[in-house]
């Protein structure tokens, strides 16, 4: 019968499709030859002959084959979407790359023999007292400022933090804001970082500022 013939060419191509995983115009075919597949078995069965229908088994056997290349598609469509989001991905995690960015954290790691930091203090803050500790908690920085009302930059220079310092230590700032009655006020602090490198090891990709590893959740602010 021809569609029979027709039914048969049709699974052929569509299965020699599905296996294709090179793009989504591939799969677009491929579930394009499925719908063919389904119009076909529909005609087989509307224009069989009553005295001599389809064989069981052989309808059995096509209805197989269409739902193994129908997962196929499927399969392959979200390996599409995969593909695509990944690419995304990748390409927005290189734009960081060679970057400054503002991060969302107090530690920051001397690059270019230079270390910096934001902070933001309320309206009703009277003093500040800024103190930056190293890796192991000494204090190499204090400072106290008063009528910083909205916070400012810190920036400190290798010579600023002792003959030791060296560019990859981190430093961590700690920002203390009272008011005019002498009453705790909230701070935040947040440090800047060149971003040098990218880890692509694991399944999200990590920005590396010499041995600091960020989180692109953490940028709050990019400089190129």
């Amino acid at each position: 019968m021809a569609i029979d013939t027709a039914l048969t060419n049709t699974i052929n191509t569509t299965a020699t499709t599905s296996y294709s995983t090179g793009s989504q115009t591939e799969s677009t075919s491929a579930a394009d030859d499925l719908d063919d597949f389904m119009t076909l078995l529909l005609a087989q069965l509307e224009n069989q002959d009553p005295t001599d229908p389809v064989d069981t088994t052989e309808w059995t056997d096509q209805l197989t084959q269409y739902s193994q290349l129908e997962q196929q598609v499927s399969t392959n469509e979200k390996l599409d979407q995969l593909l695509a989001q990944g690419s995304a991905s990748i390409t927005g995690d290189l734009s960081y790359l060679g970057a400054t960015v503002e991060i969302a954290d107090d530690m920051a790691t001397m690059q270019n023999d230079a270390v910096k930091w934001s902070y933001e203090v309320p309206s009703s803050a009277d003093s500040v007292n800024l103190e930056v500790t190293d890796e192991n908690g000494n204090v190499v920085y204090s400072a106290t400022a008063a009528g910083q009302s909205g916070g400012g930059d810190l920036s400190l220079t290798r010579d600023q933090l002792g003959d030791g310092a060296q560019n990859g230590d981190s430093y961590t700032l700690s920002v203390h804001a009272v008011d005019d009655e002498g009453d705790d006020v909230d701070t935040n602090v947040s440090a800047y970082a060149q971003i040098d490198a990218i880890d692509m090891s694991t399944s999200e990709s990590v920005l590396l500022a010499g041995d600091q590893a960020i989180s692109p959740n953490d940028i709050l602010r990019v400089y190129h």
